[in-house]
């Protein structure tokens, strides 16, 4: 595939999964902090900006999901 030639949404998507699943360890090890892995009560921030997930409820109650 050349770089002008058009994607489709399900190949975007299955690159991009195949990426984080290989990547998904590392992330983890770099970015502790982040994710909540080091806190015990999994604190999790979203993008640099470090939004606390508690304020902004971007991913909503995972309690209901």
């Amino acid at each position: 595939m050349r770089a002008s030639e058009a994607v489709t949404n399900q190949e975007s998507s299955a690159a991009n999964r195949s990426w984080w699943d290989y990547d998904a360890n590392n992330y983890h090890q770099e970015h502790p902090s982040y994710l909540g892995s080091t806190s015990p009560t999994g604190e999790f921030y979203c993008c640099p900006e470090m939004l606390h997930e508690r304020d902004i409820r971007l991913l909503g109650d995972a309690r209901t999901s």
